[in-house]
């Protein structure tokens, strides 16, 4: 008899503690800094700097901790750090290389491992709605931030919480 595998960790129990520990940090931080009652961070002076980071920075965590399921622990601490790494960057240098190559690097990896499950295999046309949302909100958080202007900025920003409201309706239909 082969002993039992242990069984891989869940990615729910790393990222949901982190993006509510990010949420509480961040709200007030944005908030304060909108009403000009603390410096705003370069990446938090405008409203849409906010939207970004309650969409790309908190949602998309949650979205990556309950869709991801079990994986090995790097890969999820990669993932961690990369968005991590992401916020940061996105706070301090909006625009720059850094936060661009993170956030894409983060929602590419969630997507690599999430979508396999979805295109194709999920049988289910409901399941394999999926597939469209997650890569949409990926492709998305990859080109947010980009500082190609302010209507470009904010249409995308429309377009990821439109695709956030239809998954979140997806989900709670599930539920």
């Amino acid at each position: 008899m082969h002993p039992r595998q242990p069984r891989l960790p869940f990615a729910n129990a790393w990222f949901f503690p982190v993006a509510a520990l990010y949420a509480a940090f961040i709200l007030p931080v944005s908030i304060l800094a909108l009403l000009g009652l603390i410096p705003a961070p370069p990446g938090l002076s405008t409203p849409s700097g906010h939207a970004h980071e309650m969409l790309f920075g908190f949602a998309l965590a949650v979205v990556a901790g309950y869709l991801l399921g079990p994986q090995p622990l790097r890969l999820i601490l990669s993932l961690l750090g990369c968005w991590a790494l992401a916020r940061l960057s996105f706070l301090l240098w909006p625009g720059s290389w850094l936060a661009l190559a993170s956030a894409a690097t983060f929602a590419g990896g969630v997507a690599w491992k999430v979508l396999p499950r979805f295109f194709g295999a999920a049988k289910k046309w409901r399941n394999q709605s999926v597939a469209p949302l997650l890569a949409g909100l990926a492709l998305l958080s990859a080109m947010a931030g980009n500082e190609l202007g302010v209507a470009v900025e904010r249409l995308l920003l429309v377009e990821a919480l439109l695709l956030f409201a239809t998954l979140m309706a997806f989900m709670g239909g599930r539920i």
